[in-house]
């Protein structure tokens, strides 16, 4: 099956509300999941959800991606205010081939790091290669696409969907205290 699917691609407003059963019914098509991901990219915004466009990738790393022979690699990397999405096989031999149109996803990296390692899960047979704080690698090799089923259902948090600085520790007020002899702090004024 290389057609158009029946996900009405209007229903998804956010990529928050991506759900495993829109992948279910894109996935066994190469023109249909070019189609979700093209909207999911067109929908994307910061804290929105944006990592939830990893499930794609889950499901392709599966055997219920039929279209998708060998090796699957899909590099992520930082740009001014995006993530660029590149998706490749791996035919051997240090041999890359694209398989779909690389894309942009208007949400900083730091929202795929804070889904992925807050929901591990999302992944599925997929393995993550972390190459820097600007770049990461997921792949799953043609044996394990083969053997790995559908990824199941996982509900993500949704502090797990946005990347958020965590509130800085609370510096104590000074406090005086007289030197106290062996106190690590004793002895500095002599």
């Amino acid at each position: 099956m290389d057609g158009p699917s029946d996900v009405d691609l209007a229903e998804l407003r956010t990529c928050r509300e991506l759900r495993g059963a829109h992948v279910a019914r894109v996935i066994g098509s190469r023109q249909a999941t070019l189609d979700l991901l093209r909207h999911l990219a067109r929908i994307s915004a910061p804290g929105t959800g944006a990592a939830k466009v990893l499930l794609v990738f889950a499901w392709m790393g599966t055997s219920a991606c039929g279209w998708l022979e060998g090796a699957l690699r899909v590099e992520l990397e930082a740009e001014q205010d995006g993530t660029r999405i590149d998706v490749k096989t791996d035919l051997g031999g240090g041999t890359l081939e694209r398989i779909l149109p690389a894309f942009v996803i208007k949400a900083r990296i730091e929202e795929f790091w804070t889904a992925l390692r807050g929901a591990p899960r999302i992944l599925g047979s997929l393995q993550m290669h972390e190459l820097s704080d600007r770049q990461v690698v997921l792949s799953a090799s043609a044996e394990a696409r083969k053997t790995s089923e559908a990824p199941p259902s996982v509900q993500i948090a949704p502090d797990s969907l946005y990347a958020h600085a965590p509130a800085p520790p609370r510096v104590p007020d000074a406090v005086e205290t007289e030197d106290v002899e062996g106190a690590p702090d004793s002895g500095w004024d002599d």
